[in-house]
C-alpha cells in the first residue's frame, strides 16, 4: 500500500484548497466536475500507481515528479478559470447565471415531439457496424471468455484492423443514442418502441465488454437527473451501482477476487499519474514542439493517408517512446500534462493548462443562454454534460487523442436533436 510522501501530502493539500476556491454554483456544473476529477487524480493517483505495479508497467519512483507537474498544471488551470470569469462577473447583473438557466429549465416543460424513425435510423447504423464487425472477426467480446483482452480483438487483430473504423463509429453512435434515449426517458418522452430500442442498444454495449461505453450514458443521465431534480444523493447511489456493474463486465471465466477488481480499478480510474510516470521514465528529452497537436487536429484523416499523423499522433508517439509498435495497440493515457511536456517541457505544462482553464470556463458559461437547454429540457442538459465531459474531462485524461472521440459523438448528438425533435415555435419563450 502506498504511504503518502511529503510531496504527495503538500500537492494534495494545495490542490484541495484551490479546488474549494474554484467551486461555483450549481455544484453539478461541468467546470466543477473537471476540478473534482483533477483532485481525484492527484489524491488517488499515487495509490493506483502502487496498486498497479503487479499488473501494469509502473514506475512509482516517478510519482513525486508527476505530482509536481500536475500541481503546476492545476495552478495555471485555476488562473485560466479566473481569467475567463472576469467578463462573466462584469456582465452578471445583465444576464442570467448558469445556475439560473438550470433552474429555469427544471421548472418548465419543453414542447417538442419526437420523430421515432430518426432514432431507429441512427441506432440501426450503429448496431449494424458493431454486429457486422463481430460477424467478420467471428467473436463477441463478452462471450469469448477472456474478456479483459478480447474486447481489443487481440487474437483476431488482422481481421479487426480493417473493420475498426466501422466498429468505432458503431460505438460512437450507440453510446450517443443510448444517452439521448436515457435523458429522454427522464422527461417521460419514450414510448414502448423506443424503450425496446434502448434495451437493444444496452445489451449490445454490454456485449462489447467495454465498461466505459456502458457507464457513460448512465453517467450523463445521472448528472442530468441530479441537476434537474436536485437529487445529488440518489443519483450518486444509482451511479455507484452502475460502476459496480460496469466493473463486473468482462469478468466471465475470471475468478472474482480482490486482486481482480484491484486490477480493473488500476486500469480504469485516475490512471494519469501512473501513465505519465511511465512516459517520463522512457522519454529521452527530445521535444516535439507542437507536432502532436497538429496531428491531433488531423485525427479525422485515416492514418494510412497521412504519414505526419502516423508519426506524430499523441497516442502513437507514446507507443514510440515506450519502444512499442503503434500499429498493434493504442497509446498510454499520459494525460494532456504528458503531451504538453513532451512538446514544450515545463513551459508547455503551464501554457496549455492556462489555455485549458480559459476554454473550459468559457465553454461552460456559454451555455447560460443556450437554446439547447431552453428548448430541449433534459435532453439539452444531457447534451451539456455530454459535450463538457467528452471534450474537457477527456482532454484531461488523453490530451489531443480526445479530439476525434469527442467531435464525432457531439456531431451525432446535434444531428439527432435537429432531425429527431420537432420543437414548437413558442417553446423558447414560454
Amino acid at each position: 500500500m502506498h504511504t503518502p510522501t511529503p510531496t504527495h501530502v503538500i500537492v494534495a493539500v494545495l490542490v484541495t484548497v484551490v479546488s474549494v476556491l474554484l467551486i461555483q454554483k450549481p455544484i453539478m456544473r461541468a467546470t466543477n466536475l473537471v476540478v473534482f476529477y483533477w483532485l481525484g487524480m492527484v489524491v488517488l493517483g499515487p495509490y493506483i500507481t502502487e496498486l498497479s505495479v503487479s499488473y501494469f508497467l509502473s514506475y512509482p519512483e516517478q510519482t513525486n515528479r508527476v505530482l509536481l507537474y500536475y500541481m503546476l498544471g492545476f495552478m495555471f488551470f485555476a488562473i485560466g478559470i479566473a481569467c475567463a470569469q472576469i467578463p462573466q462577473r462584469l456582465r452578471q447583473r445583465r444576464s442570467p447565471s448558469l445556475s439560473d438557466t438550470f433552474m429555469t429549465v427544471a421548472g418548465r416543460t419543453p414542447h417538442y415531439r419526437l420523430r421515432p424513425w430518426v432514432f431507429f435510423g441512427f441506432s440501426f447504423v450503429g448496431l449494424a457496424c458493431i454486429w457486422s464487425t463481430w460477424a467478420v472477426v467471428g467473436t463477441i467480446p463478452l462471450l469469448s471468455g477472456a474478456t479483459a483482452i478480447s474486447k481489443y480483438f487481440v487474437d483476431v487483430s488482422t481481421d479487426f484492423v480493417r473493420m475498426r473504423p466501422f466498429y468505432t463509429l458503431g460505438l460512437f453512435i450507440s453510446v450517443t443514442m443510448m444517452t439521448i434515449l436515457l435523458v429522454s426517458a427522464l422527461q417521460g418522452k419514450l414510448n414502448l418502441a423506443l424503450t425496446v430500442l434502448a434495451l437493444l442498444i444496452l445489451v449490445t454495449l454490454v456485449l462489447t465488454a467495454k465498461r466505459a461505453q456502458v457507464l457513460f450514458p448512465f453517467l450523463y443521465a445521472a448528472l442530468t437527473y441530479a441537476n434537474m431534480r436536485q437529487a445529488v444523493l440518489r443519483s450518486g447511489v444509482a451511479l455507484l451501482i452502475m460502476i459496480v456493474v460496469a466493473l463486473a463486465l468482462g469478468s466471465a471465466g475470471v475468478e472474482h477476487t480482490i486482486n481482480y477488481y484491484s486490477r480493473i480499478l488500476a486500469h480504469s480510474f485516475f490512471v494519469g499519474v501512473r501513465a505519465l510516470g511511465v512516459l517520463l521514465e522512457h522519454f529521452n528529452g527530445d521535444l516535439y514542439y507542437g507536432k502532436t497537436y497538429l496531428a491531433g487536429i488531423m485525427s479525422f484523416i485515416p492514418t494510412e493517408f497521412s504519414e505526419f499523423k502516423a508519426q506524430y499522433y499523441f497516442g502513437r508517439v507514446t507507443r514510440h517512446i515506450l519502444g512499442h509498435d503503434p500499429n498493434h495497440a493504442g497509446g498510454i493515457r499520459a494525460s494532456f500534462i504528458g503531451e504538453a511536456y513532451i512538446n514544450f517541457g515545463i513551459f508547455g505544462i503551464a501554457l496549455v493548462s492556462l489555455i485549458y482553464g480559459i476554454a473550459t470556463a468559457y465553454t461552460d458559461d456559454s451555455f447560460r443562454n443556450s437554446r439547447l437547454l431552453l428548448n430541449y429540457g433534459y435532453v439539452g442538459v444531457g447534451f451539456y454534460y455530454f459535450v463538457l465531459h467528452r471534450f474537457f474531462v477527456g482532454f484531461l485524461e488523453d490530451g489531443t487523442n480526445v479530439i476525434l472521440h469527442a467531435a464525432i459523438p457531439v456531431v451525432i448528438y446535434l444531428l439527432v436533436l435537429r432531425l429527431g425533435f420537432i420543437v414548437e415555435r413558442h417553446s423558447a419563450t414560454q
